[in-house]
C-alpha cells in the first residue's frame, strides 16, 4: 500500500513512505489533505528548508509547507511560523536528525534513517517497511493536546501533559510517569509494547495487532481497553482502574485502589490481588478466564464459558451465570474470606475453604463443596437436561433450603447438616457424622440415608423414604408432619429409631443387625416389620394407636401399646430360624395371627403352653417360640390367638 502524496517545491509532488498503522494513515492523510485543500485555495507556501534560523514570513490563516532536505544531519530548531499560519514539516531524511520545533509545528515523513523530535505538538512518522527505526520523540506539557503516531522498530515517545501517543507496529516504549495531564495512548506493537503511566488520567487501546504488551500504571485513573495478545497489564496504585480484556492470553493484576475488569476474550488471566474494591466481570462470549481475587471486597459476574475464579481472604460476591464456571478459594496459609455467591447458569462447580459460604442455586448440575465454616445453601434448580444441584458437607455446619429443587443431592461431611426439602422433588440426603436435621415438604421422592450421629427426621406431605447406616447407635427421631405422604424407614445395625405422629403412621422395617425400631410416642398406626436377619435381635415398640407388627426370622422383642397391636407370625418369613420372641405388656387388645402354620396351630399352641417365672410360652410346628411376659395362665391367651 502507498503512502500519502503531499505537493513539493515548484509544483511537483512527494511520495511518502507508508505507515506501519492504521492510526498512523489515518492522521498522515488529514495532513496531507489539510495541505492539497490549501494548495487549492491558493494559501499554501512550498519552500525548501535546509535547518536554518529562519524560514519565510507567510501571511495569516495560510498554511506554510517546509521540505527538508533530506541530506540534512545533526540537530536542528525550526522557527515557528507567522502568527495564524500553519506550519508543516515534510521529512524524508537519509541521515540521522534531530528537530526541535515549537507547539504548532506538525512533522510529517521519515526517511531511511532515525529522527529525535522534541516538542512539536503533532507528529506523523512513516515508515516502508524495510527498515527497523529506533526513532525518540518527546513532547512537553507545553504541547498538551499533542498528537504522536510512530512508524516500525524501537520507537521510544516520552509524554509530560495531555494528548494522544500511537505507537508503531513493532515495539514501542510510550512514557507518561511524569504527565500529570490526560493521555490517551493506542498500542499496536507486535514485539511487545512497554507503557508506563502516571498521576494523570489515562486511556490505552491496545488492538487486535498488539502482542506481548506490558501496561503499567501509575496513581492516575486508568482505563485500558486490550484486545491484544498476551498483554500484561499492571494496575498497581491506580486511584480507579478500569480494564476490559477482550483479547486472548492478557493478564491483569491489581493494586492497592479499586478496579473493575470486563473480560469478553478467551484464556485470559484476572491477577486482581488487590486490597481494594475488585469488580470482575466476563461477559456472553468470554471463555477461559482464570481471575484471582485479593484481601479487598471482590464482585464477580461470570456469563463466559468454563471461567475460573480463586477467591481471596477479602470478601467475595460472586454471580455465576453462564455455564461450566469454577469458583474456589485459595488454600494459603492466609485465611479464605466469606463467599456470597448466586449460581443461575448450569453445571457450575463451587468449593469451599474456610471463609463462611452462602449459596444460591437455581440452575442445573451444579457441584457445591461446603466450607470448614458454616456454609448455607438455597438450592432452587435441577432440570431433566442437566440434572441437579449436588452438593458435599465439610467440616462447618450445612444449612439447605432445597425448596424448588430437582435431583438435588446431598453428602453429608462432619459437621452438622440441616436439610429442609421444602417443595424440591427427589431428594437425596446422606447425613453427616455431626448430625442430620431433614425437614421434609410437599415435593415427592424424598430419601435420606442417616450415618453416624443422632439424626431428626421430618416427614412432610410428600413423604420421606429413610434408611439407617449408623454403626455407633445413635438415636435417629422421626416426625410425621403431615396426613398425607408418610414415612418408610428402614433400620441397619445398631439402629435406634423412635417415630412420633399423630397424623399418619409410619413402615418401620428392621435391617440386618441389632436395632431399635419405636413409635411410642405416636398414636397413629404404624407397621412393623423385625426383618430377615435369623442372627438379629430387634426391640419393636408400638405405641398409643392400633399398630401391626410383623416378626421376622431373628429373635424379637414385641411390645405394644396401650391399644394393642396386631402382631403377625409367618411360616415363610420366620423360614425355619425358630426363634425365641418375646412379647411385653400383652393386653386384651393384642392379637396374634400365625399364618402358614394350620388351622389348628393357634389351639394347639395354646394347649401346649408352658408356664415359668410368671411367663406363658407357647410353642409353634416349626420351633419357634413366642414368650408372653406377665401372663401367668394361657387362659390369658385364649380368644387372642387364630391361625390359618
Amino acid at each position: 500500500m502507498s503512502g500519502p502524496t503531499v505537493p513539493g517545491v515548484g509544483g511537483s509532488t512527494i511520495s511518502l513512505p507508508t505507515a506501519s498503522t492504521s492510526v498512523a494513515a489515518g492522521l498522515a492523510s488529514q495532513i496531507a489533505n489539510a495541505l492539497y485543500t490549501a494548495a487549492t485555495s491558493g494559501t499554501l507556501s512550498v519552500s525548501s528548508y535546509t535547518g536554518g534560523t529562519s524560514v519565510p514570513t507567510v501571511a495569516s490563516g495560510s498554511t506554510q509547507e517546509l521540505v527538508l532536505s533530506s541530506t540534512v544531519s545533526g540537530t536542528i530548531t525550526v522557527p515557528a511560523a507567522s502568527s495564524g499560519a500553519q506550519q508543516i514539516l515534510v521529512v524524508t531524511n537519509t541521515q540521522p536528525i534531530t528537530i526541535y520545533g515549537s507547539k504548532n509545528l506538525e512533522i510529517l515523513g521519515g526517511g531511511a534513517n532515525n529522527v529525535t523530535i522534541i516538542d512539536p505538538a503533532s507528529i506523523v512518522l512513516l515508515d516502508d517497511g524495510s527498515t527497523t527505526f529506533a526513532d525518540n520523540v518527546t513532547v512537553t506539557a507545553a504541547d498538551s493536546n499533542y498528537t504522536v503516531a510512530m512508524r516500525s522498530g524501537n520507537e521510544t515517545v516520552v509524554g509530560q501533559g495531555s494528548g494522544t501517543i500511537a505507537g508503531g507496529a513493532l515495539k514501542n516504549l510510550i512514557d507518561v510517569a511524569g504527565s500529570t495531564g490526560s493521555n490517551l495512548i493506542i498500542s499496536e506493537g507486535s514485539g511487545g509494547d512497554t507503557v508506563f503511566t502516571g498521576s494523570g488520567n489515562t486511556t490505552i487501546e491496545a488492538t487486535s495487532a498488539a502482542k506481548g504488551g506490558l501496561y503499567i500504571d501509575g496513581t492516575g485513573a486508568f482505563t485500558d481497553i486490550d484486545r491484544g495478545t498476551g498483554d500484561a497489564i499492571a494496575a498497581g496504585a491506580a486511584s480507579t482502574a478500569f480494564v476490559t480484556t477482550g483479547g486472548s492470553g492478557a493478564t491483569v493484576f491489581g493494586g492497592s485502589d479499586s478496579l473493575q475488569i470486563v473480560d469478553s476474550g478467551s484464556g485470559n488471566v484476572d491477577d486482581a490481588l488487590s486490597s481494594g474494591a475488585v469488580t470482575i466481570t466476563a461477559v456472553s462470549g468470554a471463555s477461559g478466564l482464570l481471575a484471582y481475587a485479593g484481601s479487598g471486597t471482590t464482585t464477580y459476574i461470570d456469563q463466559g464459558l468454563n471461567d475460573t475464579l480463586v477467591a481471596g481472604s477479602g470478601t467475595l460476591v460472586a454471580t455465576m451465570a453462564a455455564s461450566g464456571g469454577l469458583l474456589f478459594a485459595q488454600t494459603a496459609a492466609t485465611p479464605a474470606g466469606p463467599m456470597t455467591v448466586s449460581a443461575v447458569g448450569n453445571l457450575e462447580t463451587i468449593v469451599g475453604s474456610t471463609g463462611a459460604l452462602a449459596i444460591s442455586a437455581t440452575g442445573g448440575g451444579d457441584v457445591i463443596a461446603a466450607s470448614s465454616a458454616t456454609t448455607s445453601i438455597v438450592a432452587s434448580g435441577g432440570n431433566t437436561i442437566v440434572g441437579g444441584e449436588l452438593i458435599f458437607g465439610a467440616t462447618g455446619s450445612l444449612i439447605i433450603n432445597a425448596s424448588g429443587s430437582t435431583a438435588l443431592t446431598v453428602a453429608g461431611g462432619s459437621g452438622a447438616e440441616t436439610v429442609n426439602a421444602g417443595s424440591g422433588a427427589n431428594v437425596l440426603v446422606f447425613g453427616s457424622s455431626g448430625g442430620l436435621d431433614f425437614i421434609g415438604g410437599s415435593g415427592a421422592g424424598a430419601t435420606v440415608l442417616g450415618t453416624g450421629a443422632s439424626n431428626t427426621v421430618t416427614a412432610g406431605s410428600g413423604g420421606v423414604l429413610y434408611a439407617d447406616d449408623n454403626a455407633t447407635g445413635n438415636a435417629t427421631t422421626i416426625l410425621g408432619a403431615s396426613s398425607v405422604g408418610g414415612a418408610t424407614l428402614f433400620g441397619a445395625a445398631n439402629a435406634d429409631f423412635t417415630y412420633s405422629s399423630s397424623l399418619i403412621g409410619a413402615l418401620l422395617i428392621a435391617g440386618k443387625g441389632n436395632e431399635t425400631l419405636s413409635a411410642a410416642p405416636s398414636s397413629a398406626g404404624n407397621t412393623f416389620w423385625a426383618g430377615a436377619d435369623s442372627t438379629a435381635g430387634n426391640s419393636i415398640v408400638g405405641g398409643t394407636g392400633h399398630d401391626t407388627m410383623f416378626a421376622g426370622s431373628g429373635t424379637d422383642t414385641f411390645m405394644a401399646g396401650s391399644n394393642g397391636a396386631y402382631m403377625v407370625f409367618s411360616k415363610a418369613e420366620i423360614a425355619g430360624s425358630a426363634p425365641t420372641d418375646v412379647i411385653q405388656n400383652f393386653t386384651g387388645n393384642d392379637t396374634i395371627a400365625l399364618f402358614g402354620y394350620g388351622t389348628a396351630a393357634a389351639a394347639n399352641a395354646i394347649s401346649g403352653a408352658t408356664v415359668s417365672g410368671g411367663n406363658t410360652t407357647i410353642q409353634l410346628s416349626d420351633n419357634t417360640k413366642i414368650t408372653f411376659i406377665g401372663v401367668s395362665s394361657s387362659s390369658t391367651l385364649t380368644g387372642h390367638i387364630f391361625s390359618v
